[in-house]
Protein backbone atom coordinates (compact mmCIF):
# COMPACT_ATOMS: atom_id res chain seq x y z
CA UNK A 1 0.00 0.00 0.00
CA UNK A 2 2.97 2.17 1.14
CA UNK A 3 4.84 1.20 -2.36
CA UNK A 4 1.79 2.50 -4.37
CA UNK A 5 0.80 5.53 -3.05
CA UNK A 6 4.75 6.64 -2.92
CA UNK A 7 4.90 5.69 -6.82
CA UNK A 8 1.49 6.36 -7.82
CA UNK A 9 0.54 9.47 -5.78
CA UNK A 10 -2.98 8.23 -4.97
CA UNK A 11 -4.74 8.56 -2.08
CA UNK A 12 -5.77 6.31 0.44
CA UNK A 13 -9.22 5.84 -0.49
CA UNK A 14 -7.70 4.95 -4.45
CA UNK A 15 -4.79 2.90 -3.44
CA UNK A 16 -7.13 1.06 -1.45
CA UNK A 17 -9.66 0.38 -4.11
CA UNK A 18 -6.69 -0.89 -6.37
CA UNK A 19 -5.42 -3.38 -4.40
CA UNK A 20 -8.74 -4.24 -3.05
CA UNK A 21 -7.97 -3.62 0.34
CA UNK A 22 -10.30 -2.14 3.00
CA UNK A 23 -9.23 0.94 4.44
CA UNK A 24 -10.15 -0.25 8.05
CA UNK A 25 -7.57 -2.89 7.43
CA UNK A 26 -4.48 -0.77 6.39
CA UNK A 27 -5.06 1.53 9.51
CA UNK A 28 -5.46 -0.70 11.75
CA UNK A 29 -3.20 -0.91 14.50
CA UNK A 30 -2.47 -4.07 17.38
CA UNK A 31 -3.71 -3.04 20.26
CA UNK A 32 -1.35 -3.92 23.72
CA UNK A 33 -3.82 -6.36 25.66
CA UNK A 34 -3.43 -6.78 29.68
CA UNK A 35 -3.73 -10.57 30.30
CA UNK A 36 -2.52 -10.97 33.41
CA UNK A 37 -5.81 -11.15 35.05
CA UNK A 38 -7.11 -13.33 32.44
CA UNK A 39 -3.64 -15.59 32.97
CA UNK A 40 -4.12 -16.34 36.02
CA UNK A 41 -8.00 -17.39 36.17
CA UNK A 42 -7.31 -19.86 33.83
CA UNK A 43 -4.43 -20.95 35.99
CA UNK A 44 -6.73 -21.34 38.36
CA UNK A 45 -8.98 -23.34 36.85
CA UNK A 46 -6.48 -25.85 35.04
CA UNK A 47 -4.99 -26.50 38.78
CA UNK A 48 -8.59 -26.91 40.07
CA UNK A 49 -9.76 -29.46 36.75
CA UNK A 50 -6.08 -30.90 35.92
CA UNK A 51 -7.84 -33.38 33.07
CA UNK A 52 -9.95 -30.97 31.47
CA UNK A 53 -8.30 -29.20 27.95
CA UNK A 54 -8.53 -25.77 26.74
CA UNK A 55 -12.16 -26.08 25.33
CA UNK A 56 -13.49 -26.91 28.69
CA UNK A 57 -11.40 -24.45 30.20
CA UNK A 58 -12.97 -22.04 27.34
CA UNK A 59 -16.69 -23.03 28.77
CA UNK A 60 -15.78 -22.02 32.52
CA UNK A 61 -14.49 -18.95 31.54
CA UNK A 62 -17.34 -18.11 29.62
CA UNK A 63 -19.96 -19.02 32.19
CA UNK A 64 -18.11 -16.00 34.35
CA UNK A 65 -20.00 -13.07 34.45
CA UNK A 66 -19.50 -9.78 36.51
CA UNK A 67 -22.28 -8.15 38.92
CA UNK A 68 -24.64 -6.56 36.80
CA UNK A 69 -24.89 -9.76 34.32
CA UNK A 70 -22.21 -8.96 31.65
CA UNK A 71 -19.13 -11.16 30.88
CA UNK A 72 -16.13 -11.00 32.80
CA UNK A 73 -13.93 -12.18 29.79
CA UNK A 74 -14.45 -11.16 26.32
CA UNK A 75 -12.30 -14.03 25.16
CA UNK A 76 -12.98 -16.66 22.42
CA UNK A 77 -11.39 -20.18 22.43
CA UNK A 78 -8.40 -19.13 19.51
CA UNK A 79 -7.41 -16.74 22.58
CA UNK A 80 -7.88 -18.98 25.16
CA UNK A 81 -5.61 -21.71 23.20
CA UNK A 82 -3.12 -19.26 22.61
CA UNK A 83 -3.04 -18.47 26.32
CA UNK A 84 -3.31 -22.27 27.20
CA UNK A 85 -0.17 -23.16 25.52
CA UNK A 86 1.98 -20.16 26.32
CA UNK A 87 1.27 -20.88 30.32
CA UNK A 88 2.53 -24.62 29.63
CA UNK A 89 -1.08 -26.05 30.64
CA UNK A 90 -1.28 -28.21 27.34
CA UNK A 91 -1.79 -32.12 28.63
CA UNK A 92 0.59 -34.46 27.19
CA UNK A 93 -1.48 -37.14 24.78
CA UNK A 94 -1.20 -40.99 26.36
CA UNK A 95 0.99 -43.07 24.36
CA UNK A 96 0.03 -46.00 23.81
CA UNK A 97 2.13 -49.29 25.01
CA UNK A 98 4.01 -50.97 22.31
CA UNK A 99 4.39 -54.89 23.28
CA UNK A 100 7.38 -56.94 22.62
CA UNK A 101 7.48 -58.57 19.74
CA UNK A 102 7.91 -62.57 20.19
CA UNK A 103 11.01 -64.42 18.84
CA UNK A 104 9.46 -66.48 15.70
CA UNK A 105 9.60 -70.01 16.01
CA UNK A 106 9.37 -72.25 13.00
CA UNK A 107 6.68 -74.47 12.19
CA UNK A 108 6.98 -78.17 13.39
CA UNK A 109 6.45 -79.87 10.19
CA UNK A 110 3.88 -82.79 11.03
CA UNK A 111 6.00 -86.66 10.59
CA UNK A 112 2.51 -88.51 10.14
CA UNK A 113 -1.13 -88.62 9.82
CA UNK A 114 -3.62 -87.05 12.04
CA UNK A 115 -0.54 -85.35 13.96
CA UNK A 116 -1.63 -82.03 12.67
CA UNK A 117 -4.96 -80.81 10.74
CA UNK A 118 -4.92 -77.55 8.89
CA UNK A 119 -8.00 -75.35 8.65
CA UNK A 120 -8.93 -72.25 6.85
CA UNK A 121 -11.74 -70.31 5.88
CA UNK A 122 -12.52 -69.18 1.91
CA UNK A 123 -15.37 -66.67 0.75
CA UNK A 124 -17.42 -66.24 -2.67
CA UNK A 125 -20.56 -65.29 -3.27
CA UNK A 126 -23.49 -66.89 -5.85
CA UNK A 127 -24.77 -65.81 -8.87
CA UNK A 128 -27.99 -63.75 -7.13
CA UNK A 129 -24.68 -61.94 -5.01
CA UNK A 130 -25.46 -63.96 -1.74
CA UNK A 131 -22.09 -64.67 0.32
CA UNK A 132 -21.06 -67.65 1.35
CA UNK A 133 -18.28 -69.30 2.77
CA UNK A 134 -16.53 -72.49 3.55
CA UNK A 135 -14.54 -73.95 6.26
CA UNK A 136 -11.89 -76.35 5.11
CA UNK A 137 -9.99 -79.01 6.95
CA UNK A 138 -6.92 -80.92 5.84
CA UNK A 139 -4.74 -83.65 7.22
CA UNK A 140 -1.05 -81.69 7.30
CA UNK A 141 0.84 -84.55 6.36
CA UNK A 142 -1.22 -86.80 4.24
CA UNK A 143 -2.93 -83.10 2.32
CA UNK A 144 -6.17 -85.41 2.60
CA UNK A 145 -9.19 -82.90 2.36
CA UNK A 146 -10.84 -83.88 5.82
CA UNK A 147 -13.87 -81.68 4.99
CA UNK A 148 -15.23 -79.12 3.02
CA UNK A 149 -18.40 -77.24 5.07
CA UNK A 150 -20.31 -74.94 3.23
CA UNK A 151 -22.72 -72.09 4.90
CA UNK A 152 -23.28 -68.31 4.68
CA UNK A 153 -22.23 -68.53 8.81
CA UNK A 154 -20.19 -70.76 10.53
CA UNK A 155 -20.13 -70.17 14.21
CA UNK A 156 -17.81 -71.54 16.61
CA UNK A 157 -19.64 -73.85 18.41
CA UNK A 158 -20.66 -75.34 14.16
CA UNK A 159 -16.73 -75.83 13.78
CA UNK A 160 -16.83 -77.44 17.15
CA UNK A 161 -19.18 -80.22 16.13
CA UNK A 162 -17.36 -80.42 13.06
CA UNK A 163 -14.51 -81.28 14.88
CA UNK A 164 -16.09 -83.90 17.28
CA UNK A 165 -16.85 -85.60 14.42
CA UNK A 166 -13.74 -86.27 13.29
CA UNK A 167 -12.37 -87.16 15.66
CA UNK A 168 -14.83 -89.83 16.40
CA UNK A 169 -14.02 -90.79 12.80
CA UNK A 170 -10.21 -90.26 13.35
CA UNK A 171 -9.54 -91.53 17.21
CA UNK A 172 -5.99 -91.14 16.81
CA UNK A 173 -6.09 -87.10 16.59
CA UNK A 174 -3.14 -85.65 18.65
CA UNK A 175 -3.32 -81.85 17.73
CA UNK A 176 -4.92 -79.23 15.21
CA UNK A 177 -3.15 -75.73 14.31
CA UNK A 178 -6.05 -73.50 12.89
CA UNK A 179 -5.62 -70.66 10.41
CA UNK A 180 -6.81 -67.04 10.01
CA UNK A 181 -10.39 -67.18 11.92
CA UNK A 182 -10.46 -69.10 15.07
CA UNK A 183 -7.86 -71.38 16.74
CA UNK A 184 -8.95 -74.66 17.30
CA UNK A 185 -6.84 -76.99 19.46
CA UNK A 186 -7.51 -80.74 20.23
CA UNK A 187 -5.41 -81.88 22.72
CA UNK A 188 -6.14 -85.49 24.73
CA UNK A 189 -9.77 -85.87 22.72
CA UNK A 190 -11.00 -82.06 24.52
CA UNK A 191 -11.90 -79.66 21.72
CA UNK A 192 -11.30 -75.96 22.67
CA UNK A 193 -12.22 -72.94 20.27
CA UNK A 194 -11.14 -69.37 20.87
CA UNK A 195 -11.59 -66.94 18.52
CA UNK A 196 -8.73 -64.60 18.28
CA UNK A 197 -6.98 -62.07 15.87
CA UNK A 198 -3.56 -63.20 16.13
CA UNK A 199 -4.06 -66.85 14.88
CA UNK A 200 -0.32 -68.10 15.20
CA UNK A 201 1.45 -67.96 18.18
CA UNK A 202 4.11 -67.81 16.32
CA UNK A 203 3.55 -65.10 13.61
CA UNK A 204 3.35 -67.37 10.94
CA UNK A 205 0.00 -68.03 9.17
CA UNK A 206 1.24 -71.69 8.25
CA UNK A 207 -0.39 -71.39 4.97
CA UNK A 208 1.83 -74.16 3.48
CA UNK A 209 -0.47 -76.57 5.37
CA UNK A 210 -2.84 -75.89 3.47
CA UNK A 211 -3.84 -76.43 -0.71
CA UNK A 212 -4.58 -74.03 -3.39
CA UNK A 213 -7.53 -76.08 -4.76
CA UNK A 214 -10.41 -78.00 -3.00
CA UNK A 215 -9.61 -81.96 -3.31
CA UNK A 216 -12.35 -84.14 -4.80
CA UNK A 217 -13.90 -87.46 -2.21
CA UNK A 218 -14.15 -85.09 0.82
CA UNK A 219 -16.66 -85.69 3.38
Amino acid sequence: MRVVREEAGLSERRACGLIGMHRGSWRYQRRERNEGALRARLRELAAERPRFGYRRLYIFLRREKTEDGTLRWWVNHKRVYRLYREEGLAMQRRRRKRFRAEARVPLALPTRANEVWTMDYTHDEMTDGRKFRTLNLMDGYTREALRIEPDTSLPGLRVVRILDLLRERRLNCRKSRAVRSARIQISRCQVIARPQRQWQPNGSAGHGFFPGLFRSGSS
